[in-house]
C-alpha cells in the first residue's frame, strides 16, 4: 500500500494499519490530594486542589493567614472556633460527624463548635455560668425548661431529641421542654398535681381517665396547646 507524504508526493512507504492508534492510560494519581480524608486540614487541600487556589488564596478567604492553612493541612493545628464557621463555608459543607442525638453532650458541643462559639461565649449568650456550659456537653445534667427552648433558638439544637419509639415517659418529657415549661406549670396547666406529672415522666404511672384528664391533653400534641382544664 502507497501513503501520500506531507508535500503530496506518493512515497513507497506503506501505510501501517496502527498508524493513527492513540495511547490511553489511566490519569496518574495527583500526590498531592490526601489519600483519606481524616481531618479537617484534609479536606480544606482536597477543596483547594479542586480549585486550583494557592494556600495563600485560601488564607484570604478564610480570613487566616497562609501559615494557618499551611498547619492544617500538613495535620499539625486544627481550625480555631472562631475561624470554623469561615472554613465550613469555604468546604461547602461540614466534615464532622454529626453525634447521634442520644449523645445530648456530644450534639450541644458539636452545635456549639460548629457556629464558632466558646464555653465562655455560650454561657454569656444564655447568662449561666461556663461550667453549666461544661456540664451540660459532659452529660451531668441537662438544662432547665426554658434554657433547653434558647438552646434551640441559639444553636438549633433540634426540639425533640427522643427516639419516636422511646417510652412514653421520656417522650413526654422532651415534649415538655421542647416547649420550655416546668413540671410545675405543666401540672397546673393540665389541672393535676405536679407529682403526676413526675410519676408520667419517670415512667410510674401513664395518663388515665382516672387522672382527671383526657390522655389525648397530654399527648406531645397537646402539650403546648393552651387548652383549658378540666373543672
Amino acid at each position: 500500500m502507497l501513503s501520500a507524504c506531507s508535500s503530496g508526493h506518493l512515497t513507497l512507504t506503506p501505510a501501517l494499519p496502527f498508524c493513527n492508534l492513540k495511547l490511553k492510560s489511566p490519569k496518574p494519581f495527583d500526590r498531592a490530594y490526601p489519600t483519606e480524608l481524616r481531618s479537617i486540614g484534609d479536606h480544606v487541600r482536597k477543596r483547594r486542589l479542586d480549585l486550583g487556589l494557592l494556600q495563600r488564596e485560601v488564607a484570604l478567604q478564610i480570613g487566616v493567614d497562609e501559615t494557618t492553612v499551611f498547619n492544617w493541612e500538613a495535620g499539625t493545628a486544627t481550625p480555631s472556633l472562631r475561624a470554623l464557621p469561615a472554613v465550613i463555608r469555604f468546604l461547602g459543607y461540614d466534615p464532622p460527624r454529626i453525634p447521634d442525638a442520644a449523645d445530648w453532650g456530644g450534639l450541644v458541643r458539636y452545635l456549639r463548635q460548629r457556629h464558632g462559639l466558646s464555653m465562655d461565649a455560650l454561657a454569656e449568650l444564655l447568662s449561666v455560668d461556663p461550667t453549666t456550659v461544661r456540664g451540660w456537653e459532659q452529660g451531668e445534667h441537662k438544662p432547665q425548661p426554658r434554657l433547653y427552648a434558647r438552646l434551640v433558638e441559639v444553636l438549633g439544637l433540634p426540639a425533640a431529641t427522643a427516639d419516636a419509639g422511646a417510652a412514653f415517659g421520656e417522650r413526654f418529657r422532651t415534649a415538655r421542654l421542647r416547649v420550655g415549661v416546668t413540671e410545675r406549670e405543666l401540672a397546673k396547666r393540665i389541672g393535676v398535681a405536679q407529682q403526676v406529672v413526675l410519676d408520667w415522666e419517670t415512667g410510674k404511672r401513664t395518663p388515665t381517665l382516672s387522672d382527671g384528664v383526657p390522655h389525648q391533653k397530654t399527648s406531645s400534641r397537646g402539650i403546648g396547646s393552651g387548652t383549658e382544664s378540666p373543672g
